[in-house]
């Protein structure tokens, strides 16, 4: 099975009033983010292994690991029932159809980002791919584009700044956001005000329409992350090496990646 790429990246906090709402929009944004990661063919136990390398620094293990525990609490009794209940609800052509959505909705990052990294005809392209989706695809529920094999990219200026050749800083898990870095997390400030389409949307609107995007993401993937806590043998570490494993791919625009680490979703003991 090949595995989607490139989920939406974990939104921040519109007001204090909807802080409880976006809870649900931030939480697991992350963890859906990382289950569907494709990766490069590794053994398990390099995966699990409880020693970051060089290039994958975790100076604040100690906190990194409350605050992941935290996460994984509102993950577990908030996030993944409303996953489960929306899958129950929306039959999986209305799922299909907000998938899409939601990806279209983040077209104006991946452009900019297309531009940042000097790809042009990749912005053009992506230009062209939300054009037409927004315009004659329903607002972006229907991926026409996609229907004729253009193949979907994203892109965030996390990734930009790694193509720059900024270092990735220090892993860090942050409360609701998951897991990040300095240089991603600094990213995620850039791509944020981009990532608000249409510009005019109000805060009531973002909040129900993140809150909506995460259930939504966390539903694709909910045995993939029952898999992972079941067979991996520390879910924290497990999760940071798959993290830096996966932003590296990405800001390799997948060069390097076999067809068989495609079609992996993991690389757990016994598989």
């Amino acid at each position: 099975m090949k595995a989607a790429r490139n989920r939406v990246v974990s939104s921040l906090a519109a007001t204090p009033v909807l802080a409880a709402a976006l809870v649900l929009a931030t939480a697991g944004d992350a963890l859906a983010q990382l289950a569907t990661a494709s990766l490069e063919t590794t053994p398990a136990a390099q995966v699990d292994s409880a020693e970051p390398t060089s290039r994958e620094s975790d100076p604040f293990e100690g906190l990194n690991r409350v605050i992941w525990a935290f996460n994984d609490k509102v993950d577990v009794y908030f996030l993944e029932p409303a996953a489960r209940g929306w899958r129950w609800a929306a039959p999986q052509s209305v799922r299909n159809g907000f998938t899409n959505f939601f990806r279209n909705l983040r077209s104006p990052v991946v452009i900019g980002n297309n531009i940042l990294q000097g790809h042009p005809l990749l912005a053009l392209e992506n230009f062209g791919r939300f054009f037409v989706n927004t315009g004659l695809g329903v607002a972006g529920f229907v991926d026409i584009t996609g229907c004729d094999g253009v193949e979907r990219r994203s892109e965030d200026f996390g990734q930009t700044l790694g193509v720059w050749k900024v270092p990735a800083g220090p892993y860090l898990v942050l409360p609701f956001l998951g897991p990040s870095t300095v240089r991603d997390f600094a990213g995620t400030l850039v791509d944020y005000p981009l990532a608000i389409w249409p510009p005019e949307v109000k805060p009531e609107e973002l909040a129900a329409e993140r809150t909506l995007q995460t259930i939504h993401w966390r539903s694709g993937v909910i045995e993939e992350i029952e898999d992972a806590k079941a067979t991996s043998l520390d879910y924290y570490t497990f999760v940071r090496n798959l993290y830096f494993q996966q932003r590296e791919i990405e800001i390799r625009n997948g060069e390097g990646v076999t067809a068989e680490s495609e079609d992996d979703l993991y690389y757990f003991d016994g598989e």
